[in-house]
């Protein structure tokens, strides 16, 4: 008999002629329609976890998109480019009354934003 585990999974893409893949645990046998649901799902959680549960000094790990702000993995909008604070140092957005900074970024690339404010 085969043994299962309860793991919660990052997010999942499809990799051609492999399948669906989580990056920490490799393949994953669920179909595209579920990974897509999964990361929807996620996506909508980590914004909802971060309106209502971050703390002054936790982070969250999202995106900066230079058409379309701070997004999730798989591009919810969390801060509209136009509410997107850019100095040289720093890039910073306020989402719900709390300031997220972080002091090192590129384009699309995860970004782990602090809570300062």
């Amino acid at each position: 008999m085969e043994e299962t585990t309860m793991t919660c999974l990052d997010y999942l893409t499809y990799v051609p002629s492999y399948g669906i893949i989580n990056f920490e645990h490799g393949k994953i046998n669920v179909s595209r329609k579920e990974a897509k649901l999964h990361n929807s799902r996620l996506s909508q959680k980590q914004i909802q976890e971060l309106d209502n549960k971050c703390q002054i000094g936790e982070s969250v790990r999202l995106y900066y998109n230079s058409h379309r702000g701070i997004i999730t993995w798989i591009g919810d909008i969390v801060c509209p480019l136009n509410s997107v604070h850019i100095t040289e140092n720093e890039l910073s957005f306020t989402r719900n009354g709390k300031t997220m900074v972080c002091q090192e970024y590129a384009e699309n690339f995860p970004i782990d934003f602090v809570r300062v404010k």
